[in-house]
């Protein structure tokens, strides 16, 4: 199995046998003008026949966008129009109204020039209905360069890659960037209650504990700890360097996370937390973030269990309300085997149809908007106008990035207009001047950041026999660890622990571990037979 030392040696071996470009991966997003150490940006935009940019020289190319709550309804704005600039392309956007339009436009035959979706990215992923990226690039872009991992996890059964999953940059381009931060789980904590109580120490779990002990002891009437649907086991797995969800090693092989047999320190922790009055038990039964954070804000809480930016995102409501108190991040690791695990692949992807009327004016915009003149361009805006690069290699924006009505009415999308990686995420993320706190948190998850994305594409085929043994263990999970959770004693939690573990076997954990160990072998080979 490979761990991030271990993929950060086959990148090096990579370089060895490869072009110096395709190493790089210059048109992945991966440059970084300005920091002094960095590949030189490349991949610009295609020349047109009749002058860039020129009336005669632009060509519409027609795209459904599978995203219902894309912020944007058209291609307009200094951003789009900038873009079209540049390649001489115009995008028609047509945005999805529900999620099963795609596979009917699909059934149908009926697609545009272009599809970007990440919800189904499998049903793209077919000769009948997509290009392959290499025979687009093969005959249109020689130039445009692709690394082998890339290529790697995003490469399907029948040995094409059909898109490049965006939110994703190889672990040894990576390593070029450490301003690129990653987002985890993070804790904040009443300011004003640390003092009353002698601003102790926190370096380890242990510490935790006890300032929630001594917090439940003198504040009785307050929540110690106030967890968030849908985070609830984002800081603490992340404290003790275990996987969320997906697959991971488990003594040298792939195996679903729930395998992993330090999961049962996490259970065992979270039910402390229970035992000892720390949580109540009505915190798991909550849909709605709002109701954690309201107890936070009012109050009610002492630590508020959320994101990295949880201290920042309380503290500007608390501001606004007039409150008299604050929040602080809690940003160190509390133990030696934290680790943030992120073996995603990417997310969403670019696909050209078969339907395409012009598919070489399709691969030739997506060659620009995957270079770092186009990634930078649609994710952060226009430089010296939206942003400037500090000395240190990273962006320093004049807008509010999550402020919908400026990315609305200008086109840019932070999380990637098209195309992104984790390096233009990342570095966009480094914001010590305006957003200290939550930068000081993600800089403390990338130093433990740990990534194997061929585990990431293990990800079962709709509808087979596999997927439907994931979903049920799955679905099994949600009930079976409250009951961890809530368990009366130790062990209790350990017996409820076991029978979770005889439910997974039952319902088929040893099967998908054994399809994980074939398709992961595959990957590597593809990877392997690049070398």
């Amino acid at each position: 199995m490979f761990t991030t030392k271990r993929w950060l040696g086959v990148l090096v071996v990579l370089c060895l046998s490869l072009s110096l470009a395709a190493c790089g991966g210059g048109n992945n997003g991966a440059g970084n003008a300005g920091s002094g150490n960095e590949p030189p940006v490349s991949g610009n935009a295609p020349a047109s026949d009749n002058g860039e940019g020129s009336p005669q020289a632009q060509k519409t190319l027609t795209m459904f966008v599978d995203f219902p709550w894309w912020p944007m309804s058209d291609w307009s704005g200094k951003i789009p129009e900038a873009i079209t600039t540049a390649t001489g392309v115009t995008i028609h956007v047509q945005v999805a109204s529900d999620a099963n339009q795609l596979p009917l436009m699909i059934a149908s035959g009926e697609l545009p020039d272009l599809v970007f979706t990440y919800d189904h990215i499998s049903k793209m992923s077919d000769s009948k209905v997509s290009y392959p990226w290499q025979e687009l690039i093969d005959k249109y872009t020689p130039d445009f360069k692709i690394d082998d991992l890339t290529k790697a996890v995003n490469t399907v059964s029948d040995g094409n890659y059909y898109t490049v999953r965006d939110g994703f940059s190889p672990p040894g381009e990576l390593a070029k960037y450490p301003k690129a931060l990653f987002r985890g789980g993070g804790m904040a904590l009443r300011t004003d209650i640390m003092e009353e109580i002698g601003n102790p120490e926190i370096k380890t779990l242990d510490d935790f504990l006890n300032v929630l002990g001594t917090v439940k002891e003198k504040y009785p009437d307050m929540t110690p700890l106030a967890l968030t649907p849908g985070q609830i086991d984002s800081y603490f797995r992340l404290q003790l360097g275990l996987p969320r969800f997906g697959f991971t090693e488990v003594e040298g092989k792939p195996a679903y996370f729930i395998g992993e047999p330090r999961q049962l320190e996490y259970y065992q922790f979270m039910n402390e937390l229970y035992t000892r009055g720390f949580i109540t038990a009505d915190q798991y039964t909550w849909k709605d973030p709002n109701q954690s954070k309201q107890l936070a804000l009012t109050g009610k809480a002492f630590a508020w269990e959320y994101t990295e930016t949880a201290a920042e995102t309380l503290n500007a409501e608390l501001a606004k309300n007039g409150a008299a108190f604050t929040f602080t991040q809690l940003t160190p690791m509390l133990t030696n085997k934290a680790a943030l695990i992120n073996n995603n692949p990417g997310w969403a992807g670019v696909f050209v149809t078969k339907s395409s009327k012009d598919p070489e004016a399709a691969i030739k915009f997506i060659e620009y908007m995957r270079s770092d003149e186009g990634t930078r361009l649609g994710d952060w805006g226009i430089e010296g106008e939206d942003y400037k690069m500090a000395d240190g290699g990273y962006p320093v924006f004049s807008y509010n990035t999550n402020d919908l009505d400026v990315v609305k009415k200008n086109g840019f999308v932070y999380w990637g207009l098209l195309a992104d990686t984790y390096i233009t995420q990342g570095l966009a993320r480094y914001q010590p001047e305006n957003q200290p706190q939550s930068t000081a948190a993600m800089e403390a998850m990338t130093k433990v950041y740990q990534s194997d994305p061929l585990l990431g594409t293990l990800v079962p085929e709709v509808g087979s026999a596999e997927a439907v043994i994931q979903s049920n263990i799955d679905n099994m999970i949600k009930t079976a660890e409250a009951k961890i959770y809530l368990a009366k004693s130790k062990d209790e939690a350990v017996k409820a622990y076991n029978e979770m573990m005889d439910q997974a076997r039952k319902i088929g954990l040893d099967k998908l571990n054994e399809w994980a160990v074939k398709r992961y072998g595959e990957a590597q080979s593809r990877i392997n037979t690049n070398q």
